[in-house]
C-alpha cells in the first residue's frame, strides 16, 4: 500500500556507512525532519538494534537459564558436602577428644577433618559421575 494512502504505517530508513554511525546520525535526522510532515525518529545503531530484538532474547535466555540452575545446583552441593563433613565430625568427637587429650594440635584435627571431608567428597564425586555415564547410556538408547 502505498504511504500516502496509509500514513499510519511505521517506517524504517535503514543506512548502511563504513563510517560511524553516530557521526552521521545528526544530518540524517536534518534530513527527516526537513519532508513534508513531522517524523518521530528513534536513531540506533544496527548492532544496539540486534541486541535489542526479541530474537537476541530468545538465545540468550536459555544460557542465563542454564547459568541460573548450574549456580543452584553448586549451592546445593555446597550444602550437601557441608552436611555430610558435619555429620562426619559430630560422630567423631569422642575421638578427636582422645586426639586432644594426647597432645594433637588444632591444626592436626584440622588436617583430619579437611582429609576426611576430602575423602567422602571425591567418593562422592565419582560415584555421582558413573551413576551419570550410566544413566546417560541408558537415557541414550530411549531417544530417538
Amino acid at each position: 500500500m502505498p504511504f500516502r494512502q496509509n500514513s499510519s504505517t511505521l517506517a524504517n530508513l535503514v543506512v548502511r556507512t563504513s563510517a560511524d554511525p553516530n557521526a552521521l546520525a545528526g544530518s540524517i535526522r536534518n534530513e527527516i525532519r526537513s519532508l513534508s510532515r513531522p517524523w518521530r525518529s528513534l536513531m540506533q545503531a544496527m548492532p544496539e538494534l540486534i541486541a535489542n530484538s526479541p530474537a537476541a532474547f530468545m538465545r540468550r535466555f536459555p544460557a542465563t537459564l542454564i547459568g541460573v540452575f548450574a549456580g543452584l545446583a553448586l549451592l546445593l552441593s555446597s550444602i550437601g558436602i557441608y552436611g555430610v563433613v558435619s555429620y562426619s565430625v559430630s560422630q567423631q568427637t569422642h575421638h578427636i577428644g582422645v586426639r586432644m587429650a594426647l597432645g594433637a594440635r588444632a591444626s592436626d584435627i584440622l588436617k583430619l577433618i579437611l582429609r576426611q571431608g576430602l575423602v567422602i567428597a571425591l567418593a562422592g564425586i565419582a560415584i555421582g559421575s558413573v551413576g551419570a555415564f550410566v544413566l546417560m547410556r541408558i537415557l541414550q538408547s530411549l531417544l530417538f
